[in-house]
């Protein structure tokens, strides 16, 4: 794809190490790293691109941009909770008291509007409009993967053979035989990690 054809596409803000003074590092860009902008400008004699962000604007280098681009189609049919947001008078996307209601309910992003940047997004019985920059961090699917990954830092935490040890003792607790108890606690620490090993692969 030719750099002008770039023009006017979604992209993702992201971090790039400064090639040189023209291809510089700003370290006001870190908040927009994962943020929506649009692609106004190629700059040819740097070969960079424009990039506009909700509130600000800056250049980024054209040979890095395309992996970053956002296919505003590919959210579409995807699962979302309602969410609270402000209203953008600029961008002619109000929020409505009536969506409230809605705040965690799960539904379904049907259209994207390139006018308003944003998806509709379809409840039970109600559709309404939000920001295409803030929706990927309510997808369902997010929220699992944040879940699981919490969980699976959880258990990477638990310290295995304290617990093997523990189990075993509390089965054997009555009977004076050390061989035994280190059998069993070998047993429930296959097991435990056997249990954790099925739970990452989820």
């Amino acid at each position: 794809m030719e750099n002008k054809d770039l023009i006017g596409k979604k992209v993702k803000g992201f971090k790039f190490e400064s090639a040189s003074i023209l291809h510089n590092w700003n370290p006001e860009m870190e908040k927009y790293i994962d943020k929506l902008g649009k692609i106004t400008y190629y700059l040819s004699d740097t070969d960079m691109f424009k990039i506009k962000f909700e509130d600000s604007s800056w250049y980024y280098p054209a040979e890095l941009v395309e992996k970053h681009l956002m296919e505003m189609e590919s959210l579409l049919g995807k699962k979302v909770k309602g969410f609270k947001f402000k209203s953008c008078e600029k961008d002619g996307l109000f929020y409505s008291y009536d969506m409230d209601n809605y705040i965690g309910k799960i539904g379904t992003i049907s259209k994207y509007n390139e006018t308003y940047n944003s998806y509709r997004v379809d409840f039970r019985n109600e559709s309404w409009s939000y920001p295409a920059a803030l929706i990927e961090k309510y997808l369902v699917e997010n929220e699992k993967q944040n879940e699981m990954k919490t969980t699976i830092e959880l258990l990477e935490s638990i310290d295995i053979d304290k617990l093997a040890e523990y189990s075993a003792k509390e089965v054997t607790d009555a009977i004076v035989d050390f061989p035994l108890r280190d059998m069993y606690k070998e047993f429930f620490k296959e097991g435990f990690n056997k249990a954790i090993e099925l739970i990452k692969q989820q």
